[in-house]
This record gives structure tokens, C-alpha cells and sequence, in this order.
């Protein structure tokens, strides 16, 4: 009831009929045909007299007009996940989360999409803990259309907020992880290993593509929070799960992988974010090592001159940072 609630506010759909003569005030009278006054309202166009519509005109704004709705409706949601612990009253929720989850992650403005987001992160950590037999029909009926929402939402905000675009990262991280955990278990399901294998190799790789083009850039424009938050929450995860699969499936974005993380290996800076961008670059690699095994004996110079490069600025930073403490104590 509490899902159905939130998300009949979300969309402008809730029914408060007026008071009645006989009603005290501040209740709210029911209809004897109606099922409950906190139940979605489905209208069809032309059924409503003008007065009617005019009057229910300033109730039936969209999120976007009243961004109040949308914030109760995201705190809602994420509370009713918290303590869900079977499958079927997460199904329930779900059915209820996944049109408001999709209506902010396809939106333009970055906040809403990372709204979504932690909508879905919510959704991912219930479902993590239910254990079952079978990968639930809600789940791989949605499979699809959230990955590819999810894949437009970064695509928009990788020039955003760093916020933002490491919680959507992460969420499309932890639902791929999701999904992957679950194909052990989906031997009558539509949804094949291959598939999802696909959609984490496309998703990693797009990440990739899109950290390469914040490198062209430089360190500029709060570039070093963006690297690190893709790689952290979404580039990484994505790598160690592949790097496990039995047949090397990281050959096909080996190269991308590499002309992305090799720069990041030698990324300038004595910043938190730039050791940061280090050493996730160096996880990143470590992951494509093990993915691509077959054919990273090819590019052994190169990788071992960004290592080693790396390895002297390192020394070389401590021997100043040590050199600078020794002087400011002298001082």
C-alpha cells in the first residue's frame, strides 16, 4: 500500500475527495466504488466534465512541476526495500518502483537520473539478500529496458556532477553484478549467460570510451572526480567480473581498456583524486591482465613502462613530501 501510495503521488494521481456536511473536518470521505483514496486514478480522456478538470488541474502536476512529490516518492521507496526480505512483497514493490525508477533515470537533468539510480540501488540490495531457486520473472522481464536506461543516463551525465554520475556507475555496476550472480540459477529463463556477459562488456566498454575522452582533457573542470568515480563504482566492478568468466571474455575490449587505463596509470597530480585514479587505474589493469591473458603478452613493454614510470614519480613524490615535513619541523 505504502509503493502504491508513493508512487500515485509521484505521478499526480492521488484522490482526496471533498468533506461531506456529515464529516468532520480534515477527513477524508471514501467512495463506495472506489477501491481507497490512496490507490492510483486512471482517467480516461473525455470521461471528465470540463469543471471537474479544471478544478484538479493544480493536483495533477507532474514531478517536474513539483519536485516535492519526487523527493517523497525516492525516500519512500528506498524505505519500503529496507525491510523487504521475501520475494514476493519485493516483486509487489517493484512493480510499483520500476515506472517512477525509469520515468527519473530517462530524464534530462542529472539529479533525477541519479535518483533513479539509488532507487535501483535500493532494489538490487532487497534482492540480493532473498535467496531462490529460479531468477525471478520480474527481474528478467525488466532486464532489458534497465540496462539500456541506465546506459542513456551515463551517457548524459558523464559531463556532470561527479555525484551523480559515480551513483548511476554503481548502479549499473551492482545491477549488472545482479543479473550475474543470478544466471547460475536461470536454466528455464529466456535470459542466457551470453546476454548479460554481452551487456557487461558494452557497458564497460562504453565507460572506457568515455573516461578516454576526460584523459584528452586533462585535469581541468573537476575531471579527476569523474575519472575516479567511472572507474571506482563502475569501470572496475565490471572488469573483476569479467576477468572471472573461464574464457577470457575481456579480449574484445582489451584494447580500448588499455589505451584508457595506461594514461590514467601515469596521471599527474599529488591530490586525494589523482592517487586515487592511480591506484583504481592500476585494479583496472589488473583485471584486464587476467580477462585478456591470451594477448597481453603483446603489449608487456608498454604496460611495464607506465608501472615503472609510476614507480619512480612515487618515490620521487615521498622523497618531497618527507623533505617538506623535515623542513616545515625545522622551521
Amino acid at each position: 500500500v505504502l509503493a502504491a501510495t508513493a508512487r500515485a503521488q509521484f505521478f499526480g494521481r492521488l484522490e482526496f475527495p471533498s468533506t461531506s456536511p456529515g464529516q468532520p473536518t480534515g477527513t477524508i470521505s471514501t467512495k463506495t466504488n472506489s477501491i481507497g483514496p490512496f490507490m492510483p486514478m486512471v482517467t480516461r480522456i473525455g470521461t471528465v466534465s470540463k469543471k471537474s478538470s479544471s478544478a484538479s488541474k493544480n493536483d495533477e502536476k507532474s514531478y517536474s512541476d513539483q519536485p516535492i512529490r519526487m523527493n517523497a516518492a525516492v525516500i519512500i521507496f528506498c524505505l519500503v526495500y529496507r525491510d523487504i526480505d521475501k520475494l514476493t512483497s519485493c516483486g509487489k514493490a517493484f512493480s510499483y518502483t520500476l515506472p517512477v525508477m525509469l520515468s527519473l533515470m530517462d530524464d534530462v537533468r542529472s539529479i533525477n537520473q541519479a535518483l533513479g539510480a539509488l532507487m535501483l540501488l535500493s532494489f538490487v540490495e532487497a534482492s540480493s539478500r532473498i535467496e531462490n531457486n529460479e531468477i525471478p520473472s520480474f527481474i528478467e522481464n525488466s532486464s532489458s529496458i534497465i540496462t539500456k536506461s541506465l546506459e542513456n543516463a551515463i551517457q548524459l551525465s558523464s559531463r556532470q556532477d561527479a555525484t551523480f554520475l559515480t551513483t548511476i556507475c554503481l548502479a549499473q555496476s551492482e545491477w549488472l553484478r545482479l543479473l550475474f550472480n543470478w544466471i547460475p540459477l536461470a536454466s528455464k529463463s529466456s535470459l542466457r549467460p551470453t546476454t548479460v556477459h554481452a551487456w557487461m562488456s558494452k557497458a564497460a566498454s562504453d565507460n572506457l570510451v568515455a573516461v578516454r575522452k576526460q584523459v584528452q582533457m586533462g585535469g581541468k573542470d573537476k575531471n579527476d572526480e569523474l575519472i575516479v568515480g567511472a572507474l571506482v563504482a563502475g569501470i572496475d566492478p565490471l572488469l573483476a567480473d569479467l576477468a572471472s568468466l573461464p574464457n577470457a571474455a575481456t579480449i574484445e575490449i582489451a584494447r580500448v581498456g588499455l589505451s584508457a587505463i595506461l594514461p590514467l596509470i601515469g596521471w599527474r597530480g599529488m591530490s586525494m583524486e589523482s592517487r586515487s585514479i592511480q591506484i583504481a587505474a592500476l585494479a583496472g589493469l589488473l583485471s584486464l591482465l587476467s580477462g585478456a591473458y591470451p594477448i597481453m603478452t603483446h603489449h608487456g613493454t608498454k604496460i611495464m613502462t607506465e608501472v615503472l614510470i609510476l614507480l619512480d614519480r612515487s618515490d620521487k613524490d615521498a622523497i618531497f613530501m618527507r623533505d617538506t615535513d623535515q623542513a616545515d619541523k625545522s622551521s
